[in-house]
């Protein structure tokens, strides 16, 4: 709380002189019980106007302001990944039911989505590294290259789905899980080719991946997945070859 120096004065009164003096007062007149200025020191008046200064109360504001901006987007990002996590799950099912239209469908849904996601965090570097936004691409990459092989017999690159270089790779060591699923469902159905292509594309992924360096961190782990994928896509196709016989 801020007093002016008349009120400062008063609040001094009944001190020694010497107290005042301390405080950089001088030459005081006491009448009638009125303490008068007739001379305060400059050093004194700096003191004050330097403390003033200090605290940029317009930058404070402007941060309270900019992290409010932060979090109503941090929270669109959130309600937008679920929505991504959600229409990923459904055409990965529709996918292995074999309702590629319905799937084509939530695609191109997905696909808007995502476009939405990537201009929310541009706002913010700070929202390109968030989790919402990473797990929101990683399992759309997933769903994305899952429903491209089996339907075109191809793997869209990070180019085609315009996501992050982590997220895509991320995206496509989950993808190996349901690739297995859907070689697993042919073989059920008497499909004997399909498993076979899958364990080839499986093979020369692991490969690739393989190339890259990843050190101790989660896509070293990812890929060490693919490699137990792979094994069971092995075994399945070795199965399948004893049967033959």
């Amino acid at each position: 709380m801020w007093f002016s120096l008349k009120e400062l004065a008063f609040s001094e009164f009944g001190k020694s002189k010497n107290s005042l003096e301390f405080l950089g007062v001088r030459n005081l007149k006491i009448s009638n019980n009125l303490l008068v200025f007739q001379y305060v020191s400059k050093v004194f008046i700096n003191k004050i106007q330097i403390h003033h200064n200090m605290l940029n109360k317009k930058d404070f504001k402007k941060i309270g302001q900019e992290l409010i901006s932060y979090e109503n987007k941090r929270e669109k990002i959130v309600r937008k990944s679920r929505d991504i996590l959600k229409l990923s799950k459904q055409i990965i099912y529709s996918v292995h039911r074999n309702e590629l239209q319905k799937a084509g469908s939530l695609v191109q849904q997905i696909k808007t989505n995502l476009k939405v996601l990537k201009k929310i965090a541009k706002t913010n570097i700070r929202l390109l590294f968030s989790g919402s936004y990473k797990i929101a691409e990683q399992e759309a990459v997933e769903a994305l290259a899952y429903y491209s092989i089996i339907k075109n017999r191809k793997l869209p690159t990070k180019t085609d789905l315009g996501v992050d270089a982590e997220h895509y790779l991320l995206g496509i060591c989950d993808l190996t899980g349901e690739l297995v699923r859907n070689a697993v469902n042919s073989v059920t159905k008497g499909d004997f080719k399909t498993p076979l292509k899958i364990k080839d594309f499986v093979h020369d992924l692991y490969h690739e991946m393989q190339m890259f360096d990843f050190r101790n961190s989660e896509l070293r782990r990812k890929v060490d997945s693919i490699k137990y994928d792979l094994k069971k896509l092995e075994d399945l196709a070795l199965q399948l070859k004893l049967k033959e016989k």
